[in-house]
């Protein structure tokens, strides 16, 4: 049986939600939003926040590939005066990312790496020169 708690949360995240999808369509046509999403978190001072993420289309043409903080800083704006015009308790932590940061493959710093053979038995590893 859900308890309050997890009813408050569930109308919690309905709400943000929706207000996301509010606060997205009165965005302007460039920057291109290829996709959100967001989750509830509670942040480094202990307050509840949202972590909420913009998939943008990159930019086509010549010059920079990435957008200039002018074109998202008044992204971000819309989405903080909503959540302030709707009285969510969560602080919005809004993050910017392309399309193809997202299909990139991740860099381990594995890579021109060589693995080294070692027992698996000796604990410490052997010193390189003894």
């Amino acid at each position: 049986m859900p308890t309050e708690d997890s009813r408050a949360v569930q109308d919690d995240s309905e709400k943000i939600s929706h207000v996301l999808t509010e606060a997205i369509a009165r965005f302007p046509s460039s920057p291109n939003v290829e996709s959100w999403s967001w989750f509830p978190y509670i942040d480094s001072t202990g307050d509840n926040a949202a972590q909420i993420t913009i998939v943008l289309t990159d930019k086509q043409g010549a010059g920079t590939p990435v957008y200039d903080w002018s074109e998202l800083a008044p992204l971000e704006g819309i989405i903080q005066q909503s959540f302030r015009d709707e009285s969510i308790n969560r602080w919005p932590y809004v993050r910017f990312v392309l399309k193809s940061e997202l299909e990139e493959p991740v860099d381990d710093g594995s890579e021109g790496v060589e693995e080294q053979d070692q027992d698996e038995d000796e604990f410490p590893p052997r010193a390189a020169n003894g």
